[in-house]
């Protein structure tokens, strides 16, 4: 629950974001595909399942982000504040530790695929957010948002950060399946 800034800047949330996908590929550094499709529980995902997950919600945040920063450029909006609030991430995480949710539709893991196809996936879908980094610098995204299907709207960046804290939460759930019993070794 600690540890969400309550001000950063844009640069900030790109370290952060930086530092969850750092993670997430270490854990999953030299799995096979049999570790990866392991299920701990009939309603548990596997690990390739979550990783299939962030990858389809970043796809999906990264296009509603690019067509608001199209709207923002066009619009010739005027550059960030220095400072952005965060403050509100405190309460997410409040609100979502130990607290399963049931994926949208649009985001659930249809099936399993292969550790090197869903970490294809979960680097372009990345990158597509990235990518809209310079156009966030150039403009004031606190002015744009969308709603998250549980926490209410985010602007861009905390969108952007959300991207790095629910990884960090995936991240976790996949150390956790890795000590399930029946893992494979």
């Amino acid at each position: 629950m600690r540890g969400d800034p309550v001000h950063i800047n844009l640069d900030g949330i790109l370290k952060y974001v930086g530092s969850a996908r750092r993670d997430t590929l270490a854990a999953v550094s030299g799995l096979r595909d049999d570790q990866a499709h392991f299920r701990p529980a009939e309603d548990r995902w596997s690990i390739g399942q979550l990783l299939h997950h962030v990858a389809l919600s970043e796809l999906s945040i990264g296009r509603k982000m690019a067509r608001l920063v199209d709207e923002a450029t066009q619009q010739k909006i005027p550059p960030p504040p220095d400072s952005l609030d965060l403050s509100m991430f405190e309460e997410v995480r409040r609100r979502a530790q130990g607290t399963r949710f049931q994926a949208p539709r649009d985001v659930a893991p249809p099936h399993a695929v292969t550790l090197a196809e869903v970490l294809g996936e979960l680097d372009a879908a990345r990158r597509s957010i990235l990518d809209l980094a310079p156009a966030l610098a150039a403009h004031d995204m606190t002015r744009f948002s969308f709603p998250h299907p549980f926490f209410g709207d985010f602007n861009l960046y905390q969108w952007l950060y959300f991207c790095g804290a629910h990884e960090q939460r995936h991240c976790r759930q996949i150390e956790a399946v890795k000590q399930s019993p029946g893992f494979p070794a």
